[in-house]
C-alpha cells in the first residue's frame, strides 16, 4: 500500500466528520443575525432586560425606551427566528409602551402564554408611594390586549416602592411576578399573582 494512502484516509475522514456533525458545541450560530449576533435593533431599545421564545421560534425581548415625552416607557421588540426584526409585530418588530405620561416605566420580565398573547411586567413610577409593579398583555401582532383588565394594563401596589424584577407563567396560564417592596426603610420580598384577566388583584 501507498504509504501516503493512511495519510489521505484521515484528511477524508477529519473532513467528512466535520461535515456530519458541523459546529462544536458553543460555537456562534451563524444563521442567526450576522454571525450568529444581533447588534442595536431598534436603536433606542436600551436595555434588553429578558427574552422569550414562542412555540414558533420567534424571540420576544423587553427593556425600556425614551418615549415621546423623553421619560422611560415599556418597550418590546420581537425578532424572527433568524434574528430579523419582525415585521408583523408592532411598528417594524418594535413596541413602546407608556403608563403615564412625565414618568418613568422599565419592563423586566416577559412570558408568553398558550394562546399566544404576550405578558410583560416591570416598574412603573407613577405608583401610591413612587414606584408599583406595573404590568401589560399584547396581542401576538402588538397590539395592547383590551380584555386585559379593561385597558391592557395593570398596577400593583405593596406600599411602598415597589420594583418587579422577575416573573414566570404557570400552566394555568396566571402569572407569578416577584420583586421587593419598601414599606418600612428595609426591603420585602414582593410577590404577586395575577389570573389571565388580572382580575384577583385589589
Amino acid at each position: 500500500m501507498n504509504k501516503l494512502t493512511p495519510i489521505l484516509i484521515a484528511f477524508i475522514f477529519v473532513l467528512t466528520t466535520q461535515f456530519a456533525f458541523g459546529a462544536n458545541a458553543g460555537d456562534l450560530d451563524p444563521s442567526f443575525g450576522i454571525g450568529g449576533k444581533v447588534y442595536a435593533i431598534p436603536g433606542n431599545f436600551i436595555p434588553a432586560e429578558d427574552v422569550a421564545v414562542q412555540a414558533d421560534g420567534k424571540l420576544i425581548l423587553v427593556g425600556s425606551t425614551l418615549g415621546p415625552d423623553n421619560t422611560q416607557d415599556f418597550a418590546v421588540v420581537r425578532l424572527n427566528s433568524n434574528g430579523s426584526p419582525d415585521n408583523g409585530f408592532g411598528s417594524s418588530g418594535y413596541v413602546g409602551i407608556p403608563f403615564d405620561t412625565g414618568f418613568n416605566e422599565m419592563a423586566t420580565a416577559v412570558v408568553v402564554q398558550s394562546d399566544g398573547k404576550i405578558v410583560v411586567s416591570g416598574s412603573v413610577q407613577l405608583g401610591s408611594a413612587g414606584w408599583d409593579f406595573g404590568v401589560v398583555r399584547l396581542n401576538s401582532n402588538g397590539t395592547i390586549d383590551g380584555t386585559y383588565n379593561t385597558t391592557g394594563k395593570r398596577k400593583v401596589d405593596f406600599l411602598g416602592d415597589d420594583f418587579a424584577h422577575e416573573m414566570i407563567i404557570q400552566p394555568d396560564d396566571k402569572v407569578l411576578i416577584i420583586g421587593t417592596a419598601r414599606p418600612t426603610p428595609n426591603n420585602d420580598i414582593a410577590i404577586v399573582r395575577l389570573t389571565t384577566g388580572a382580575a384577583d388583584c385589589p
